[in-house]
């Protein structure tokens, strides 16, 4: 979205001033196709589905180890980013006999929020640690990830939450 208005005022004959205002306005919301999704579908606890409920909700990551493709989308899909920006600008112009002489000034004011969250619901690495023949030797030839997946004993994960961050800047010139 974006407003400016324009206004020329023939002070006389040879000085003319423009004074100009213009205000711009963008957004971008992108949310991912799983947004909202029930994490207690999938056997996980209440408390884990609300705390990934206050970022935004959606499927978690699972990854892994060996040759067994991921599931659930790559992170930093959830954004959001706005930016709002003022201008103010005016010119004097002087016409004399043989010259014209313009001067003038611009002022701006920019402010951007910003937010992207990394994984709100969670990554989770799953390895064939848990279900090789012995857990605390590793093994090359034993184990699967998808087995430790399906009995729920991930090796790792973490769920991200990030801030938000804002910040406004002001611009100002002059030219003769």
């Amino acid at each position: 979205m974006s407003v400016s208005l324009d206004h020329t005022f023939t002070v006389r004959p040879t000085l003319i001033a423009n004074l100009r205002y213009g205000l711009g306005r963008t957004s971008n919301n992108r949310v991912p196709f799983s947004d909202g999704f029930d994490h207690v579908a999938l056997g996980l606890p209440s408390y884990y589905a609300e705390t990934a409920a206050r970022e935004g909700a959606e499927f978690p990551r699972f990854e892994f180890s060996g040759s067994v493709a991921s599931l659930g989308q790559f992170g930093w899909t959830r954004l959001y980013a706005g930016a709002l920006t003022h201008s103010l600008a005016g010119s004097l112009t002087k016409i004399l006999s043989n010259h014209t002489i313009k001067s003038g000034g611009e002022y701006r004011k920019l402010f951007l929020n910003y937010n992207q969250q990394g994984y709100p619901s969670g990554q989770y690495t799953f390895s064939s640690g848990w279900t090789q023949q012995e857990i605390t030797t590793t093994s090359t030839t034993a184990g699967f990830p998808l087995a430790s997946f399906l009995l729920g004993l991930p090796s790792g994960g973490y769920m991200t939450h990030d801030g938000t961050s804002a910040s406004a800047s002001s611009y100002f010139a002059g030219y003769i």
